[in-house]
């Protein structure tokens, strides 16, 4: 199955070529959508994950985080202090594939 179009930009088609590769690895669409925002914002905290990401439903994106960790897809860094609640927090990474 092919998710782009033949017109679509190259973008469009690696996108697709990297989500067809996720849901071969039985990941949800979710899982897919969070691989993609540490990709984009690699080294945030789950909070900041959540506010640039999904600020109507911050939660929505560490609620996936510990999945893909166990999944071997998502991977925990250094502490630092997170920009939006002030406090220590742990930063996140897509996997080293």
């Amino acid at each position: 199955m092919t998710l782009a179009k033949k017109n679509d930009p190259a973008t469009a088609k690696a996108a697709g070529i990297r989500i067809e590769r996720l849901a071969a690895d039985g990941l949800q669409p979710m899982h897919s959508w969070v691989i993609g925002c540490l990709e984009q914002r690699p080294g945030c905290t789950q909070r900041e994950l959540g506010q640039l990401f999904s600020p109507d439903d911050p939660r929505r994106i560490g609620r996936r985080l510990a999945e893909l960790e166990r999944r071997g897809k998502a991977r925990r860094g250094w502490t630092r202090r997170c920009s939006i609640s002030g406090v220590t927090a742990e930063t996140w990474w897509p996997a080293d594939d």
